[in-house]
């Protein structure tokens, strides 16, 4: 997020919301879907 802030990008609250929560939620979907347990990754 910093390297695209100093190339000229913007950062928002969409930004900031997508950064911190897509971690969570692609770990979600694994156990969703049945795989493995991603703590112990």
């Amino acid at each position: 997020m910093t390297v695209g802030y100093l190339l000229g990008g913007t950062v928002g609250v969409g930004t900031l919301a997508f950064a911190l929560l897509v971690g969570p939620g692609v770990q979600a979907a694994v156990f969703a879907r049945g795989g493995r347990d991603t703590a112990r990754l």
